[in-house]
């Protein structure tokens, strides 16, 4: 539905207008009180079009409604936005026999972070035993929770019988955070674009990102055979550290994929094999903060050009498109040179189009910087 505000100006001639009409008047004076009633209802008037006009172009569609507009068309259209999660991790207790851990027994990590221990745990025999923790309820702060394996942790309280610091050796479930107003816009738009269609390449995609944390998602079709439906990602918001998933969010998408693909399909998951971009520039001025812009214009390249190669295109589905990977020279010293500060630069490696292999992913690595006379 079409609408245009009408300016201050044209509503107090438009009343204006109705009183000369109403009263068979040839003028109003300015200072007369039709004058002033004229201004005093078309000020009215246009607050009230200000709020119809923030209504329908602003407020009322998801693509540029406030977070409140795009929970509710998420609802009904069940796209449910992904809430905070909170890790969940196995650790090493070292305890002696008949030692017990009880349920809900807090560990600490040096941050003052806390875990609660999620069922309990009784040592047989002077041995090691495993036990799980999760982010502590009151205290859950998503992806700051989690943990590499080999960190420590420690009971909060001492407890007879367990020794009172314990290592990490698995990650469960990672920890994430509310997923992104605009993330979730995104997904709401992606399910009215591309509504359900019994599994096609844009199904799975919607699929994937029901999970949190998956950001952009590749569907290689029938890639290990007829039938079979391979399924890769990313998690962007890791970034600055490593964006390929871990094998517990390779197999917690997985367990998302069997619930709501179709019967039929035999789903695969897998974290893209990653093909680093490490790049040798000769940089003109070579300073750290050219060099920052650098790296930023070459992350904001790949989150726009990288492709996991021989995945479909869901942009052509049915065309049977695929994806070749390949991130292009020329796109490499463009980004290099709308790089902030960058005067001139000399690309020394690569020499050629960087292309990965089927299921591959081209990512940065670390660039090597030097001073271009």
């Amino acid at each position: 539905m079409a609408f245009t505000r009408p300016t201050l100006a044209k509503i107090i001639e438009r009343i204006e207008g109705d009183y000369k009409s109403g009263l068979s008047l040839q003028t109003i004076l300015r200072r007369s009180f039709l004058g002033v009633f004229a201004k005093a209802f078309g000020g009215a008037s246009h607050t009230l079009h200000g709020h119809i006009e923030f209504g329908i172009l602003e407020k009322f569609f998801p693509d540029t409604g406030d977070e409140a507009t795009v929970i509710r068309w998420g609802v009904l259209y069940g796209v449910e936005r992904n809430e905070t999660q909170r890790a969940e991790l196995t650790i090493d207790v070292v305890g002696v026999a008949g030692g017990t851990l009880l349920q809900g027994a807090i560990y600490v990590r040096s941050d003052g972070i806390t875990y609660a221990v999620k069922a309990e745990v009784v040592v047989p025999a002077a041995t090691t035993v495993s036990a799980t923790i999760v982010e502590n309820e009151v205290e859950s702060i998503g992806a700051d929770g989690n943990l590499s394996n080999g960190d420590s942790v420690s009971l909060q309280s001492a407890v007879a019988g367990i020794e009172s610091d314990s290592i990490v050796t698995a990650t469960e479930i990672e920890g994430e955070d509310l997923e992104p107003l605009e993330d979730y816009r995104i997904r709401v738009l992606e399910r009215l674009q591309a509504p359900p269609s019994g599994g096609t390449v844009n199904d799975y995609i919607a699929f994937a990102k029901t999970v949190a944390g998956v950001t952009r998602v590749w569907v290689l079709p029938n890639a290990l055979g007829e039938g079979t439906v391979s399924v890769t990602f990313v998690e962007d918001g890791n970034a600055p550290a490593s964006i390929i998933p871990s094998p517990a969010k390779v197999q917690e998408v997985l367990e998302a994929l069997l619930a709501l693909a179709p019967v039929t399909a035999d789903v695969i998951t897998f974290a893209p094999n990653e093909l680093e971009l490490n790049p040798e520039i000769q940089l003109k001025p070579n300073n750290t903060e050219t060099q920052n812009a650098v790296i930023d214009e070459l992350n904001d390249l790949l989150a726009r050009e990288a492709e996991v190669r021989d995945a479909s295109d869901p942009d052509q589905v049915g065309l049977g498109v695929q994806f070749d990977g390949k991130i292009k020279l020329s796109q490499i010293n463009e980004a290099i040179s709308i790089a902030d500060g960058e005067e001139d630069h000399v690309l020394l490696s690569p020499t050629q189009d960087v292309q990965p292999q089927t299921g591959g992913l081209v990512t940065l690595g670390t660039p090597v910087f030097s001073t271009l006379v």
